[in-house]
C-alpha cells in the first residue's frame, strides 16, 4: 500500500505530536516550594472550565491588576483540597499562588498553578501534584507504546483480512 502525500505529512505530523508529548512528560520534574514562582493578588475570579461530553475539569483563575490567566490543569484537579463552592467563596480574598517554573516543553505563557494558599491553608496538595507528575512518567510512555505496537497489528491484521 502506497501512501501518498497527505497521509505522509498527517502521519509525520502524528508521530511529531506523540513525541511531543512523551518528551514533555519525561522532561518534567517534581515541584516543591523551592522551585515555584510565587504570585501575589487578590481573587477577581474562579471559573471552572469542562469542555462538553469530557472529563477532564480545569480552573481559570484571575487576579485583579494581573493581565495573566493562571490555570489549574485537569491533570491536578483530583489534588484541589476544596469543593467548588468553597473556591468560589475565595473571590475578593488575597491569595499567594505557586507557579510551576519547570514546563517542560510547555510555552513559558502557560501560568500552571501548583500551590494556591490563602495564609496558612494550603488547596492544592503538592504530595498529589508530585504523584501525578510520576504517575504521568510511566503511564504515557506506556500507552503511546501500546498504540505504537496497535497500529502495525491491525495494519497486518487489514492487510491479512484483504488476502481471504
Amino acid at each position: 500500500m502506497k501512501l501518498n502525500i497527505f497521509q505522509k505529512i498527517g502521519i509525520g505530523l502524528g508521530v511529531a505530536l506523540l513525541l511531543y508529548i512523551l518528551f514533555s512528560t519525561l522532561l518534567k520534574n517534581s515541584v516543591s516550594h523551592d522551585n515555584l514562582d510565587f504570585v501575589k493578588g487578590q481573587i477577581d475570579s474562579i471559573e471552572r472550565f469542562k469542555l462538553n461530553n469530557r472529563w477532564s475539569v480545569s480552573y481559570d483563575i484571575r487576579l485583579a491588576n494581573k493581565s495573566s490567566e493562571f490555570k489549574i490543569k485537569p491533570e491536578y484537579y483530583d489534588c484541589v483540597d476544596a469543593q467548588e463552592v468553597e473556591l468560589k467563596q475565595l473571590v475578593g480574598q488575597q491569595v499567594t499562588l505557586g507557579i510551576g517554573s519547570d514546563k517542560g516543553l510547555n510555552s513559558d505563557n502557560l501560568k500552571d498553578v501548583v500551590s494556591l494558599k490563602i495564609g496558612d491553608k494550603e488547596y492544592i496538595n503538592l504530595i498529589c501534584v508530585n504523584e501525578k507528575i510520576e504517575s504521568d512518567k510511566w503511564q504515557i510512555p506506556l500507552i503511546l507504546i501500546g498504540f505504537a505496537i496497535l497500529i502495525p497489528l491491525i495494519y497486518l491484521g487489514n492487510k491479512r483480512l484483504k488476502k481471504k
